[in-house]
């Protein structure tokens, strides 16, 4: 039987730093995640369609609020499942939500969302496209809220200054 082990939330807020930086055609956040050799997915304690990790970004623009990131929920047809970060960001989805006015969300279809991890406990979560980006980011929103909830770890939420790099001309 797989099970997840427990993280101490305390450890990824002592990782690197979380950074935001905005250009006109790349949103780019570095995340702390757990450095683990080994992720855990669809795990026999999770119920069946409940998310067991999600890595979002929110922030409201022009008065839309939107959250992008990772999530993974457990299909119920699944067997447990071990691999490395990459093997659970592919089993996953990368996603750009738009909140609805009467409650709920929807995905929003090509959004140009990425999430790549890139060592030591991190992961790089970006929005790819000017038309994607001035969508998310228009009003220059001047904070996120990151929510990091991974499987057996308290759940992080973390308010975080986003940078805007202007381009040169």
């Amino acid at each position: 039987m797989l099970r997840a082990q427990t993280v101490g939330a305390d450890s990824l807020r002592e990782s690197p730093a979380f950074t935001a930086v905005v250009s006109e055609s790349t949103a780019a956040f570095v995340l702390p995640v757990s450095n683990r050799a080994e992720w855990v997915w669809s795990a026999e304690e999770t119920p069946n369609n409940a998310p067991e990790y999600h890595w979002e970004i929110g922030v409201t623009n022009e008065g839309e609020a939107y959250q992008f990131g990772f999530w993974k929920f457990k299909h119920p047809s699944l067997e447990p499942t071990r691999g490395s970060l990459s093997d659970l960001i592919e089993a996953g989805q990368e996603s750009l939500w738009q909140e609805k006015a009467g409650g709920g969300s929807s995905v929003v279809m090509s959004a140009g969302v990425r999430v790549t991890p890139i060592g030591q406990g991190r992961i790089l979560v970006s929005i790819e496209g000017r038309e994607n980006v001035a969508r998310v980011f228009s009003s220059r929103p001047k904070e996120a809220m990151v929510v990091l909830a991974s499987l057996g770890e308290q759940k992080i939420e973390q308010t975080i200054e986003i940078v805007y790099k202007d381009s040169v001309e």
